[in-house]
């Protein structure tokens, strides 16, 4: 148990000393608003009503110092009204030196008490919103390392889970940092400090007729938000669906899932300053975006492709026969995402992926096909024959000899020739070409 429980810490090691740094620094912050907050209440009970006049209007309705002024001002015209003096109300004419010096620390411990006061309630804040992106930042790295360190399916000593364990160490830093640096602005969308001032007039009962998170408040950066809180649930999906199939041995996925947020958030920045969309209908534009990325990005070539005429898709992967969406994101994540890649590839690098070992050899002899006779050509040949080593087989015989050559595909024993070169295609072994072939109509 001992040796499971250091795989699980070691694994989640970034992710601890990222959350320790990140929520430092937002409390740092919360405390130096709690110094604002009460400078603020003291200034605004020596405020007359025009000074405070004037302040309204230099900051403004949408502020958050403004709103503070307001809240301090109405308590101290309530303090009035029950009859509780305030330092502005006392007189010390009527006050022996033994008094004053007594109303004097008074005064003192009372503002030392408001300030405590003050302390406690940021703290309250800054200890919700630290354990809701502590929650949601550790989920999907604990989710892995649980498997990881308690799954009997995969085939690996303590020995080798200690070592993936701490492999990827950076990479699973930079990650937890963006998704914690995401929720803490989720959470704030205004900024740390502006948050946590409307934190702290929502604990106090300012925002009376106003109870949605302040990350719902806002419009300014909801489609930014929108955009990265669709990517987190993607990431998270895609973690869980690893989880269910054992497959966490690799720590690929960190790397996958981080330049998969550099393209959301940059679309995120972009694509609202493009007018395309109707501003109310950006946000859920962007949160699909972030959500479905192989649909989006798909769609998104579509489009393009259609703008320049082309018919050529770039080899999608998507082309591939029986592939799922999730094979697509797990192929993508051993950085193969293209034909091209996938015809060139390491098996040794692909073969132990589950769920895709079994037919990986299959798609790799497509993939050498496509590559050599390209796309539209490809579309036609698929007709009769999909593979390479079918292709090489078939190559012989008169039949499919004619087929290619009223298809205008080119010189079939020159394909053939280019396919053993450039693949080694004749490599393969007796029962993958038969196989293959199998898949070939005759």
């Amino acid at each position: 148990m001992h040796t499971k429980i250091k795989i699980c810490v070691l694994y989640c090691l970034p992710v601890f000393i990222a959350l320790g740094l990140l929520l430092n620094s937002y409390h740092n912050r919360v405390i130096d608003i709690g110094d604002v907050i009460f400078f603020v209440q003291q200034s605004t009970l020596k405020m007359d009503s025009g000074v405070e006049a004037q302040l309204h209007d230099e900051l403004g309705d949408d502020n958050g110092i403004n709103n503070l002024v307001i809240y301090f001002h109405r308590q101290r015209l309530i303090a009035s009204q029950i009859g509780i003096e305030t330092d502005e109300n006392l007189s010390n004419d009527n006050i022996g030196i033994s008094g004053e010096n007594q109303q004097r620390n008074s005064g003192v411990q009372s503002q030392q008490n408001e300030r405590v006061k003050i302390g406690q309630q940021l703290d309250r804040v800054w200890l919700f919103n630290s354990m809701i992106v502590l929650s949601f930042t550790l989920l999907p790295f604990l989710v892995m390392s649980l498997k990881l360190t308690f799954s009997k399916q995969l085939p690996l000593t303590e020995q080798q889970r200690t070592l993936i364990a701490v492999e990827g160490f950076f990479m699973k830093f930079m990650l937890s940092c963006i998704i914690a640096i995401c929720w803490i602005y989720i959470i704030n969308p205004k900024g740390r400090g502006l948050g946590a001032m409307e934190s702290y007039l929502d604990v106090v009962d300012f925002y009376r007729k106003e109870s949605l998170p302040l990350y719902l408040r806002n419009v300014e950066k909801a489609p930014i938000i929108a955009g990265i809180l669709g990517w987190y649930l993607h990431a998270l999906g895609y973690i869980l669906t690893k989880f269910t199939r054992h497959d966490v041995a690799s720590t690929q996925i960190y790397t996958h899932l981080f330049k998969k947020f550099l393209l959301v958030y940059g679309i995120s920045i972009i694509l609202p300053s493009t007018q395309v969309f109707p501003e109310e209908k950006i946000g859920f534009v962007l949160f699909l975006l972030g959500f479905f990325p192989l649909a989006a990005f798909n769609f998104m070539k579509e489009q393009m492709n259609k703008l320049s005429n082309s018919n050529n898709t770039g080899g999608d992967l998507s082309i591939l026969p029986g592939i799922s969406r999730w094979q697509i994101l797990r192929l993508e994540e051993e950085g193969i995402d293209t034909m091209a890649e996938l015809a060139s590839v390491d098996r040794k690098l692909v073969i132990m992926i589950p769920g895709i070992a079994q037919i990986v050899d299959y798609w790799i002899n497509i993939a050498q096909l496509y590559m050599v006779v390209g796309h539209k050509n490809y579309l036609v040949l698929n007709e009769r024959c999909n593979t390479a080593s079918g292709f090489i087989k078939l190559s012989v015989e008169a039949e499919f000899i004619e087929f290619i050559t009223e298809s205008k595909l080119g010189n079939c024993d020159e394909i053939a020739q280019n396919l053993i070169k450039t693949f080694s295609i004749s490599s393969f072994s007796v029962s993958e070409k038969e196989r293959s072939l199998s898949d070939c109509e005759a």
